[in-house]
């Protein structure tokens, strides 16, 4: 069984083999007869099939767990889209990218404290210390795995204005 948020999901017998693991949403059996399907490789999720739905307004969402997705008009182009966190007012800086309806990237950004409480930023899997900062709105945050590593990611005000994000190592 695997949880995340509120929502649970079961292991796939038929589609489960050696490290990618597909989980199904336990409700998928029951009346609701939800898709929801989450992969996994080494217990590490890679890859959402979340559900699209339609707001009370009429406009496509997309929903992955307790989260709900709006589509970010002005910034997808043809088959690509983005989708922003609804809670993005709340400070919330989720995205997600789709290609033909099926999701390609997710990014999750918080920011978190170091087990020394120094500040942290988190996307995705990754975490990135503080690097510079050049004045109390812009700040340099470089990968913390290794110093080799050439992923970083520029914010002002706590906002991403620029980052590098592919990494040289797992």
């Amino acid at each position: 069984m695997l949880q995340i948020g509120a929502h649970k999901y079961c292991l796939h017998k038929y589609f489960s083999k050696g490290l990618k693991k597909r989980w199904v949403c336990s409700k998928s059996r029951a009346l609701q007869r939800c898709k929801a399907t989450i992969y996994t490789v080494e217990n590490i999720v890679v890859k959402y099939e979340a559900r699209f739905i339609t707001s009370s307004h009429g406009n496509q969402m997309i929903k992955i767990g307790m989260y709900h997705f709006t589509l970010e008009k002005n910034r997808s182009k043809g088959v690509k889209k983005r989708w922003v966190c609804s809670r993005c007012a709340k400070g919330c800086r989720s995205v997600i990218f789709t290609v033909e309806n099926e999701i390609v990237k997710y990014k999750k950004v918080q920011f978190i404290k170091s087990s020394r409480g120094n500040e942290m930023l988190q996307i995705g899997a990754y975490k990135y210390s503080l690097h510079t900062t050049y004045n109390e709105s812009k700040k340099r945050w470089v990968c913390s795995k290794t110093r080799r590593c050439r992923a970083t990611v520029i914010t002002v005000y706590n906002a991403i204005v620029k980052c590098n994000l592919e990494h040289n190592h797992i």
